[in-house]
């Protein structure tokens, strides 16, 4: 190839003139010229196959482009062509346009000698076909666009329409087409032949108005809430629901993302399908989607004036009230300032908090036409994702919650911190209550008689249920379990509101089965458990008493339709009315009458409360005195 060279160099009248570095700036040689091999003019590998020119990258990538990296002519000559208006922040190295070059200039020198420079920024081109440019004149900017996977200038030399390496060195041959070429993957001098240094080049262009948009997502409840704290929104603190927004079984809730252009650049819409600006969510398997609405704040661009929004109108999108629980919605375009507000709203339909995680509500930007996308799950990346500033570019937000039951606490999350918001009521009497995950029950810690637990603030209705069931164990007491429901009407709970339970001293929980003692038009506002008083130890130096009470199931049980006459009364299994199986079985005797039946898990032994006790049950009631006796 050389000796073509030295033959053009011969055959012209003009001398030729060597070339100046041609990017301003912090830059750096990414790849030279390959001569065959895969190897750069030093014999060594700074290339890739195939690579017919050299590249420049600049320092700080989209960032540094938007500042702005100017591209100036080598040297003097004719402008030959030129080329602007594709795409300037390809990733990918298949963008196309401008035949790979992207924006590109042409310059031929007086020798004949052509120098190519591509993938420019758009709209940063400053000279046009036949214009007269000297050394050091600017041609454009820096930018990735064509055949780019980033910001930099591809840069070649063409030498009687065969392209040649400007390097000189052992495997391109002795002549180098720079004023100063400088050492192994240093850059060539910035200063013109026989001129010395460039003139200061004119100010660079502002840069291109882009979007930029910047994403919110907000839980709430629509209907008042009432609980022990401020702020309702996390009326669980216990375990690792502490700090989480928290939601019933029941609720409706209102699920809000708020997606801002806070760029000076607008994003339009050009159909019903490409609609500038998409966006998808989805929703826990604890949430149901209802209805959704999608809002703009133009023209005034407060964050706060929102107003339905055409968007809401696009065939493209699911219809208003019937959107699904994994859905794209297509938000049209976007002006400088503008914000389209999402509200979906959502029933809470099942706990969370048993499989050991958090409920997670997803939202990203899928799409925004011409600068970013496609984001099609979200966890992947976006081909494009230079020019946003939020999120370090990756336009997505997650939110996690809790969803509890007001009616069933069964203890089951693998937290021992958990204790679904029940508290001790006399701590003086209880003194610590906490989770047993391997029984999935709630143990509260009796120094004496008088302690109690309580539920958190409940938003029931009396009249939704005809009973509750409980599972529950003593250890080391004697006496039976009270269960006093707070109301609207008697918030103190009133002894008319109560129901004693009789647990024996046996291994394992007691199950039973009793009539709710509220009156169908009372709201329920908490439940009490009062414990049994402990067994007194009088053996040795008057040690104090203790004892242990241990709640694996509290379930308030839904009104059921009456059976048929002939038909017996069964456990259908979905006694809760919320649409799923009970957690576990009870058996009981008769739900309306006074005296239930008690079943003992690990026990094969049965006993009626309110009959007598047979005497191997009497024997293990007594038998915790006697063994402190023994002491």
């Amino acid at each position: 190839m050389r000796s073509l060279v030295l033959l053009a160099l011969i055959s012209t009248p003009v001398a030729a003139s060597p070339y100046r570095q041609p990017v301003d700036g912090d830059v750096v040689v990414t790849a030279y010229f390959d001569n065959g091999g895969t190897q750069d003019w030093q014999c060594q590998g700074h290339t890739y196959g195939g690579h017919r020119g050299t590249d420049i990258a600049i320092i700080g990538r989209f960032e540094a482009q938007d500042q702005g990296r100017n591209v100036v002519a080598a040297q003097g000559g004719r402008v030959i062509r030129t080329h602007d208006g594709e795409f300037d922040r390809c990733t990918t190295g298949d963008c196309g346009g401008g035949g790979g070059f992207g924006n590109h200039v042409f310059v031929q020198h007086p020798d004949g000698q052509i120098s190519k420079y591509a993938h420019l920024r758009q709209g940063s081109v400053r000279v046009s076909d036949g214009q007269e440019v000297d050394c050091g004149t600017l041609l454009g900017q820096v930018g990735s666009s064509g055949s780019s996977t980033g910001p930099h200038l591809h840069f070649e030399v063409e030498v009687g329409g065969v392209r040649d390496d400007p390097f000189q060195g052992p495997c391109s041959g002795p002549l180098s087409y720079w004023v100063g070429q400088g050492g192994y993957r240093d850059m060539p001098s910035r200063d013109c032949a026989d001129t010395g240094p460039p003139p200061p080049p004119p100010p660079p262009p502002p840069p291109p108005m882009r979007p930029d948009l910047h994403l919110a997502l907000a839980v709430d409840n629509t209907a008042p809430r009432t609980c022990d704290f401020e702020d309702c929104r996390d009326f669980i603190r216990d375990g690792s629901s502490a700090g989480l927004f928290d939601a019933w079984i029941g609720e409706e809730l209102s699920v809000t993302f708020v997606v801002s252009n806070q760029g000076d650049g607008a994003t339009n819409a050009e159909s019903p399908e490409d609609a500038a600006v998409t966006v998808e969510y989805a929703l826990p398997a604890g949430l149901r989607p209802l209805r959704y609405r999608i809002e703009s704040d133009h023209p005034a661009y407060d964050r706060t004036s929102f107003a339905p929004n055409d968007a809401e109108a696009n065939p493209a999108n699911p219809a208003l009230d019937a959107p699904p629980a994994a859905g794209l919605l297509r938000l049209n375009g976007f002006s400088p300032g503008e914000s389209k507000r999402v509200t979906l709203i959502v029933a809470a339909t099942e706990r969370t908090i048993d499989a050991g995680g958090h409920a997670a509500l997803l939202f990203w930007v899928r799409h925004v036409r011409s600068y970013y996308g496609e984001k099609e799950g979200f966890d992947d990346g976006v081909e494009v994702n230079d020019g946003q500033t939020f999120n370090g570019g990756d336009l997505k937000q997650r939110f996690e919650l809790d969803i509890f039951s007001p009616d069933h606490f069964a203890f089951d999350a693998p937290d021992a911190a958990m204790l679904e918001g029940w508290r001790r009521c006399a701590p003086e009497a209880v003194t610590a209550l906490s989770v047993d995950p391997d029984a999935h029950a709630l143990v509260a810690e009796l120094f004496s008689s008088g302690g109690c637990i309580e539920s958190p603030l409940l938003p029931l209705s009396a009249g939704a249920y005809r009973g509750f069931r409980l599972s529950a164990a003593t250890v080391a007491t004697t006496g039976g379990l009270g269960l006093h429901f707070a109301t609207d009407a008697l918030p103190e709970f009133d002894v008319s509101r109560a129901s004693t339970v009789s647990l024996p001293a046996l291994a394992g929980f007691a199950e039973v089965f009793q009539p709710l003692p509220v009156p169908a038009e009372e709201r329920i506002l908490r439940v009490r458990i009062t414990s049994p008083a402990p067994v007194m130890n009088v053996a040795l130096d008057g040690m104090a008493a203790s004892g242990q009470l241990r709640l694996g199931d509290l379930r308030l049980v839904s009104v059921a339709p009456e059976p048929a006459e002939d038909e017996p009364a069964v456990d259908d299994g979905d006694d809760d009315g919320l649409g799923e199986p009970d957690a576990g079985a009870f058996a009981y005797l008769d739900p309306t009458g006074s005296s239930p039946e008690v079943r003992y898990d690990g026990s094969c032994i049965a006993a009626k409360v309110g009959g007598g006790l047979s005497l191997p049950l009497t024997l293990l009631l007594l038998a915790p005195l006697f063994r402190r006796r023994r002491r």
